[in-house]
């Protein structure tokens, strides 16, 4: 987890808008939006994190856990990783164009040396399978890198 000098420093090379800094803020300094439940296939649990100095969440052994795996060893350029940061509403249009929308957890908000980024697991995929052919348009995935590198 980095330090309150390491923050700064890197929120001014990244030249972070007022809006970025007050949502990196809120998800630093909130308890998770949400515990894991463990559902009909899944394995949930809780990993004792070196890199953030606290155990951190996840909801199935194959994706959330195997991320942790990857952003714990063996990705350099990660600083630190949040689970389950604070809730927002994902907004699209069907293709019979009404406005939808639906209450979304991400799984991860990420700080990269370059970028943060917020990301699911499942997001992209479950919009994908509803018949949306322009999944990344509406996923987690793509939205919030968005979002957080306006200026």
């Amino acid at each position: 987890m980095l330090e309150a000098q390491q923050l700064l420093d890197w929120r001014r090379k990244l030249a972070l808008n007022e809006r970025t800094e007050r949502l990196i803020q809120q998800v630093r300094s909130s308890e998770p939006a949400r515990r894991v439940a463990g559902r009909r296939g899944n394995v949930t649990g809780f990993f004792p994190s070196r890199k953030m100095g606290h155990t951190v969440q996840y909801a199935s052994l194959s994706n959330e856990l195997s991320a942790i795996y990857l952003m714990e060893y063996h990705e350099d350029d990660l600083l630190e990783y949040w689970d389950q940061p604070p809730s927002f509403t994902l907004r699209y249009k069907t293709k019979a164009g009404i406005n939808h929308g639906h209450l979304h957890t991400p799984d991860f908000f990420v700080h990269r040396r370059e970028r943060r980024r917020l990301g699911g697991m499942e997001a992209g995929r479950r919009i994908a399978a509803a018949g949306r052919e322009d999944a990344c348009a509406v996923s987690t995935q793509c939205i919030w890198p968005m979002a957080l590198s306006a200026r």
